[in-house]
């Protein structure tokens, strides 16, 4: 009897084909608006896009401090790249506002 050889597999191949993967920034040239992304599972939403390369839009409605506290923290890390949008999502023709707001300062 012959001896069986088998071939190593991985549980990403595409981690395999692609190391510096993890090295880049997948969301470079991205905006994100993140709704309710000044507090809690928000602003980790938040800190992991921009992470990844991603422009923040923060949005609040009402935790103005912590929305402006998160956009100096972002900002420190990558300069003009967060910006916190206040807006009453219950107010559905203000939401148009919102996106138009980020749009304008984001360009996208």
């Amino acid at each position: 009897m012959g001896t069986k050889t088998t071939t190593p597999t991985t549980r990403n191949p595409s981690a395999a084909t692609t190391p510096a993967a993890a090295t880049s920034t997948p969301l470079e040239g991205q905006v994100a608006l993140i709704t309710g992304g000044a507090r809690r599972l928000g602003s980790a939403i938040a800190r992991r896009l921009h992470a990844g390369g991603a422009t923040i839009a923060v949005h609040y409605r009402s935790s103005a401090s912590d929305a402006d506290a998160l956009v100096t923290e972002l900002n420190a890390a990558r300069t003009g790249s967060a910006a916190a949008f206040c807006c009453d999502l219950l107010d559905v023709p203000a939401i148009s506002t919102l996106v138009a707001a980020v749009t304008q300062r984001f360009g996208r």
